[in-house]
């Protein structure tokens, strides 16, 4: 493999050239810092389901990694038909934060911590998992919607003044929100660990509906 390392001022002049930053590392280290205008999604078995709601395979990639894991993503990357990867960040988020760039953040809450938003907040939820899982469980109120849908139009954002997005593990809500980000939307909170975190963690209990699905409503 020929050298991909790449400077933060290649990464820079890259991504005004069109590239795509892809962040590969996972949700909650995104969430703390990330480069602007980056694309978040985790390289494991999800990829592949996620990654083509976001980018066409004929993009031009940089990606930023965990240090040391660089070179194995780019393979598996190739391996998945993303040919066209200019390169890495040498030194990842760290070595831009070292060079002084701007970093941006998502404001990644725990169900206790959603709970309060809910009540004294005004936060709106979007529940992007499938209808059927949806049905047997969420929490109230909240909205079920596709990823799809948001992706394409944005007016469910706009008019909120702040939303909270839930997928089943947390992964493909962040994904989602950095993709939103990067398209001017920042109005978005990021449920840590999705529905599942959700209900790991608590702050929320079960309760049933009508007709014997169940709901999360908040414990007052």
């Amino acid at each position: 493999m020929s050298d991909l390392r790449l400077s933060v001022q290649d990464v820079i002049a890259q991504m005004e050239k069109g590239f795509r930053l892809l962040d590969l590392r996972k949700p909650d280290f995104f969430a703390l810092s990330h480069i602007p205008k980056s694309l978040n999604l985790v390289l494991d078995e999800s990829f592949e389901k996620h990654a083509k709601k976001f980018i066409f395979k004929d993009i031009g990639l940089l990606i930023i990694t965990e240090n040391g894991e660089e070179e194995e993503a780019i393979y598996q990357l190739e391996k998945k038909g993303y040919q066209n990867v200019k390169g890495y960040l040498e030194g990842g988020i760290d070595a831009w934060i070292a060079a002084g760039q701007k970093i941006d953040v998502v404001i990644s809450v725990l169900a206790d911590e959603l709970a309060i938003e809910l009540i004294h907040g005004g936060l709106y939820v979007y529940d992007i998992r499938l209808k059927s899982a949806f049905d047997q469980g969420h929490i109230e109120p909240s909205e079920n919607i596709r990823a799809d849908v948001l992706i394409s139009d944005y007016s469910a954002i706009d008019n909120r003044d702040f939303c909270a997005i839930v997928c089943e593990d947390g992964r493909l809500s962040m994904s989602l929100i950095s993709y939103l980000k990067i398209n001017g939307k920042h109005n978005l909170y990021h449920a840590e660990g999705g529905f599942a975190g959700i209900k790991k963690e608590g702050g929320l209990e079960l309760v049933k509906t009508a007709n014997n699905s169940l709901n999360l409503t908040i414990r007052k």
